[in-house]
C-alpha cells in the first residue's frame, strides 16, 4: 500500500495532490514530451513520489509530511514546497533520495504506517502490561486489608504521604463494605450507637454504629463511619448523625432505638441528642449504654481506691502533658 492510500483509508489528509488523484495515470495521458516529467520514475520512487498537474512538478510526501523538521539539504525545499521542476534530470531524485533527512522522513513514514509499532499501539502495550502489574498489587494490598480487619488489627504503615494511594484503598473497601451492610439491612429498622472521643491530636470524633437484625434474623451491629465533629453539643451531633445517614439513603424515620453514654449532651431530658431526635421520631427510644454503664461502676470504684484512684490521675496528667507538647490542639 501507498503511503498516500493509507493516509486516505485513515482518514488523513494533506493539501498535497488533494486535486490529483489517479496521478500515474494522469501523467501518462498529458505528459507526452521527451523534456517533461518521466512517469517511469514512479517505478523506482513510488512510495514517496508524488507529481501535481496542477503545479506541473513532483514532491516528495514523506519530506512533506515531516517538513517542520527537514533542514535544506539534498533540494529538500524543493521537494515540499515549489516542487521539483528540473525536466528530464533523475539525478535531482537520486540526490534527494540519498540526503539523510529525506531517509529520516521515510523512517517516520514507515513507523506511521506500520501499526504495531506505532505509538499508540506501543503505548496500548505499556498500558495493559502496567495494568496487570497494578492489578497483582492491588490484589495483594486488598488481601492484606482483609486479613487486618479479620485479626481486628490496625491499618499501620509509613506510606501516608500525599502519593500514596493506601488511604485510597482503604476508602474503596471502606464503601464497598457499607454497601454490603446497606444490602443486608435492606428497608427494615435500625438502631444506633453513637459514642465520641479525641484522638492522639485532640480532635473529636464521632462514631456511628447501626445495630439491626439481618436476613438471617441475628441481631447484628455494623460500624458505618467515622466523623470529625467541631462541638460535641446535641445540635452538632445531631446534624452529624443525619447527614451520615442520608449519604446512605437512611431515613431517621426507621430508628427504633438510641444507645449514648449518659453525659448531659447526650442524655439529657430536655436538650440533649435523644430529645431531639425522639421529638422527629417517637419511636426511637433511648437506652443508656451498657457498657458505659459498667465504666462508671468501675470509675466508681476506683475513686474509693486511694491508690488506684492516684495511679489514674498520674497516668491523666502524663498523657495531657504528652498529647499538648507532641500534637498540639487545633485550638492553640
Amino acid at each position: 500500500m501507498s503511503l498516500l492510500r493509507f493516509l486516505k483509508k485513515n482518514g488523513e489528509s494533506s493539501s498535497l495532490g488533494a486535486n490529483d488523484s489517479g496521478t500515474t495515470k494522469r501523467v501518462e495521458k498529458t505528459i507526452s514530451k521527451p523534456r517533461r516529467f518521466n512517469p517511469s520514475w514512479f517505478d523506482d520512487n513510488k512510495y514517496w513520489l508524488e507529481y501535481s498537474i496542477k503545479e506541473d512538478a513532483a514532491f516528495c510526501l514523506c519530506c512533506y509530511l515531516f517538513k517542520s523538521n527537514i533542514p535544506n539539504q539534498g533540494g529538500s525545499d524543493n521537494f515540499v514546497k515549489s516542487g521539483f521542476k528540473a525536466r528530464n534530470r533523475k539525478a535531482g531524485l537520486d540526490l534527494h533520495k540519498a540526503g539523510n533527512p529525506h531517509n529520516i522522513a521515510v523512517q517516520k513514514c514507515q513507523i506511521l504506517m506500520n501499526q504495531r509499532q506505532s505509538i499508540t499501539s506501543a503505548f496500548e502495550k505499556q498500558t495493559t502490561s502496567q495494568e496487570h502489574e497494578y492489578r497483582i498489587r492491588l490484589n495483594a494490598s486488598i488481601d492484606f486489608v482483609r486479613f487486618l480487619l479479620r485479626q481486628g488489627l490496625a491499618f499501620r504503615g509509613h506510606s501516608e504521604n500525599e502519593d500514596s494511594h493506601n488511604k485510597d484503598i482503604v476508602q474503596a473497601s471502606s464503601e464497598a463494605i457499607i454497601n454490603v451492610i446497606m444490602e443486608d439491612l435492606g428497608n427494615d429498622l435500625f438502631g444506633i450507637l453513637v459514642d465520641e472521643s479525641r484522638d492522639v491530636s485532640c480532635k473529636e470524633q464521632m462514631a456511628l454504629v447501626l445495630r439491626f437484625i439481618n436476613k438471617r434474623g441475628e441481631v447484628v451491629k455494623r460500624f458505618i463511619g467515622l466523623r470529625n465533629v467541631s462541638d460535641t453539643s446535641a445540635l452538632s451531633l445531631k446534624a452529624t448523625i443525619y447527614d451520615m445517614l442520608s449519604k446512605w439513603k437512611l431515613s431517621p424515620t426507621r430508628i427504633r432505638g438510641q444507645g449514648y453514654d449518659g453525659a448531659s449532651n447526650m442524655s439529657g431530658a430536655f436538650n440533649g441528642l435523644k430529645t431531639l431526635i425522639m421529638n422527629e421520631t417517637k419511636s426511637a427510644y433511648y437506652i443508656h449504654c451498657f457498657a458505659h454503664q459498667l465504666q462508671l461502676a468501675l470509675v466508681f470504684v476506683a475513686k474509693n481506691h486511694t491508690k488506684i484512684n492516684d495511679f489514674f490521675d498520674v497516668v491523666s496528667v502524663r498523657i495531657m502533658c504528652e498529647t499538648v507538647t507532641r500534637l498540639p490542639c487545633p485550638m492553640l
